[in-house]
């Protein structure tokens, strides 16, 4: 009896002390909350005292301002100069105190640069009046500037006080309802306590019939428990993993079925037996895995390569963890075998196909530009590269205006984003001169086309962009030979028509003006004649030009060595250059092939350049002929380079179009006769120039291999 009254005594002691430290326990945690409260009531209190003070210090600073700019004495800036760092102090606090807040972060992120935009105006008035210039100083006040800024300080100030405020309603609200809870708790310790003593009374008499069904409650989880343990024999035995187990002494416990396929060995053979018989078969890796898991109680996992029953060669994923028992004692290591074989073959092949990928990428003949929806370059490929002069280091992450002209970069990224908003793969530009720009400022014509891919990181934009200059190019030489035929047909034909009558027209004139050597024709009815007879040879001129123009081969052709004839016409022009006060130098190369050409034809169009190139430097100046062998011994270049004004780039397009000339006393047919020299020669004449610097022809023909030879 006395031994049931003590045990009934002590249980009434455990109630009553567990019912305090539940009370205490409550106590404790309302109070914490509380001073949590109270703290973030001080905090937002703090947020708004700081943003008066910048509020302040901007009113401050501009009163000081105003002072300045009406009175120009320095002391008015006192205020300005105070407000300035202490402004900028209240600012770092509020960073400080709203670091932990993305929201209120926001709102100080929108108002510091506004600040900082107030004071720089305010700098800059102060600093128009310091210079003497009060008026323009005024002026600036006068655009509104200041006062749009302040308004929009204080709409700003407004929006993060009224936030604030709000909030510390909500925490001062708060910190009541807490303050009330602890009073409430104080209050429940009492109520509780009397309700413990009712319980342990109660629980008293119930004691008896609770043992009795614990006892029964006991017994039927010993049966549960061996249902488990069967239940749990039979998953492990019909699992697809392995199971293995292992006692603490070493020894094996358990080996199932799938562990009979995986190993080749069967139950009976590995159980009692010590784990180092199975791993001997899976190798010193797992031993040293096991080993660290049986003394660091941790749970690892090893890949091994195993070769299994019948010769076959698995991949193996080892999970290796202790055994722990309901009080978390470790009683043993289990071994879960798991075959991946699949799984690897699967990721190898992925991995394969990604390089096979990666190859196709980096080896299109386009240059591909990945972008993300904020529009920075993601991934570009060899051919981008290349063509846009960056390294891929210097592209990723970089916005793809970087690629576009400085005049389209504006409009670029409005197109760019509604093409994100909207991707769909079409070509870019269509019906415009697009254009792209490398890394060294210059511009080259390109075709776009763009699609997009759907990736977990969000859209992607892709961009395949073609360089169309050489295209172009070809299109312009096109373009030019088929209006150079057409137009030399029609000169052809008004040449022929032109040349009898003019031929008849100056022959008749300069018997006119023999039979007037004896004065016999008033003077002035002479002048006549001499300007009919020096226009009418002037129109031959030309009409010879035209013939020459028209013609739709250059004569007989045979083998021709460039050199000779570059040394012949700069032999022949040497003494009229000489009286230009132009000096004629060469750099010919050895051993070049002869060509199968017309070498007269091949010499108008030297002596046509050497003759622009003396007309371009009237002050005197000098040209060069060089002559290379190139192209692997396809081709043999010609340049004629001068030291004279230039071509301007808007007149070098069209340099040799027909009829085109700068010069007042030119006929324009020069260069496009040496243009269709050059083309009928199945070679090319290319110009480069720079004004002020001079210019450079490039002759280009190609070197027959039997002539060559």
């Amino acid at each position: 009896m006395s031994s049931r009254r003590l045990r009934n005594r002590m249980g009434l002691a455990f109630s009553i002390a567990a019912g305090l430290l539940l009370a205490i326990g409550v106590i404790a945690f309302s109070a914490r909350r509380l001073l949590v409260e109270y703290e973030g009531v001080q905090h937002t209190t703090q947020i708004l005292i700081e943003l008066d003070a910048v509020l302040s210090g901007v009113t401050d600073a501009e009163t000081g301002q105003r002072g300045f700019i009406i009175t120009a004495d320095e002391q008015y800036l006192a205020p300005y100069l105070a407000a300035s760092a202490a402004t900028e102090s209240h600012l770092e606090t509020l960073r400080a105190l709203t670091s932990d807040d993305p929201g209120r972060r926001q709102l100080l992120e929108a108002l510091t640069p506004l600040v900082t935009e107030k004071f720089r105006e305010l700098g800059e008035t102060i600093q128009l009046r310091r210079d003497g210039a009060g008026d323009a100083a005024i002026q600036r006040i006068e655009t509104g500037r200041g006062l749009r800024l302040m308004r929009e300080i204080r709409s700003t100030v407004a929006a993060m006080k009224s936030q604030h405020r709000t909030l510390l309603i909500a925490q001062s609200r708060r910190h009541a309802e807490q303050a009330q809870q602890i009073f409430l708790a104080l209050a429940t310790v009492i109520f509780v306590t009397l309700l413990i003593l009712l319980a342990l009374i109660v629980e008293t008499r119930r004691r008896a019939g609770e043992m009795r069904s614990t006892r029964d409650a006991l017994q039927s989880q010993v049966v549960e428990s061996e249902q488990t343990r069967s239940l749990l024999a039979s998953l492990v035995r019909s699992a697809e993993d392995a199971v293995i187990g292992i006692r603490p002494d070493g020894h094996i416990v358990s080996w199932n079925p799938a562990a009979e396929r995986m190993f080749g060995r069967i139950e009976r053979d590995m159980a009692g037996r010590p784990i180092a018989a199975f791993l001997e078969d899976v190798g010193a890796d797992v031993a040293a895995v096991l080993a660290r898991v049986q003394s660091e109680r941790t749970t690892e996992q090893i890949e091994i390569d195993h070769d299994g029953p019948h010769g076959r060669r698995a991949r193996l994923l080892l999970t290796i963890s202790p055994i722990r028992d309901i009080d978390q004692a470790v009683v043993g290591t289990s071994i879960l075998g798991h075959d991946i074989t699949a799984r690897t073959q699967m990721e190898e092949a992925l991995r394969r196909s990604e390089g096979t990928s990666r190859a196709f990428f980096e080896s299109v003949s386009e240059g591909i530009v990945v972008v993300d929806p904020g529009g920075h370059i993601v991934r570009v490929n060899a051919t981008a590269e290349e063509m846009f002069g960056y390294a891929r280091d210097e592209l990723i992450g970089q916005p793809i205006e970087l690629l576009v002209p400085q005049r389209h970069r504006r409009s670029h990224v409005a197109h760019r984003e509604a093409y994100m908003r909207a991707p769909r793969a079409r070509s870019m530009g269509r019906g415009l001169d697009l254009a792209g720009v490398k890394k060294n400022g210059f511009e080259f014509p390109v075709e776009v086309s763009l699609s997009y891919v759907m990736t977990e990181e969000g859209t992607r934009a892709i961009a395949f962009v073609t360089d169309i200059s050489e295209r172009l190019a070809y299109q312009r030489a096109a373009r030019q030979s088929d209006k150079l035929a057409a137009l030399g047909t029609l000169s052809a034909g008004v040449a022929h028509e032109i040349n009898n009558p003019i031929g008849i027209i100056i022959s008749r004139v300069e018997v006119m003006m023999l039979e007037a050597a004896d004065n016999t024709l008033a003077p002035e009815m002479r002048k006549d004649l001499e300007v009919i007879l020096r226009q009418a040879r002037r129109v031959a001129t030309i009409t010879q030009g035209l013939l020459s123009f028209a013609r739709q081969s250059t004569g007989s052709r045979g083998p021709v060595a460039l050199n000779r004839v570059v040394e012949d016409i700069v032999q022949l022009a040497q003494k009229d250059m000489s009286r230009s006060r132009v000096t004629v130098s060469t750099a010919l190369g050895e051993g070049l092939p002869a060509i199968s050409a017309d070498a007269n034809a091949i010499g108008q169009v030297l002596l046509n350049l050497l003759t622009n190139a003396r007309n371009a430097m009237p002050d005197g100046g000098s040209i060069t002929i060089e002559t290379v062998l190139f192209d692997d011994g396809r081709s043999i270049r010609v340049a004629v380079r001068d030291t004279g004004c230039g071509i301007p780039p808007e007149v070098q397009p069209r340099i040799f179009d027909p009829f085109f000339t700068t010069r007042s006393d030119g006929t324009g047919l020069g260069l496009a006769i040496s243009h269709g020299i050059m083309a009928d020669h199945r070679g090319a004449i290319e110009v480069s120039s720079e004004p002020g610097k001079g210019t450079v022809f490039t002759l280009t023909f190609p070197v027959d291999a039997a002539i060559g030879s």
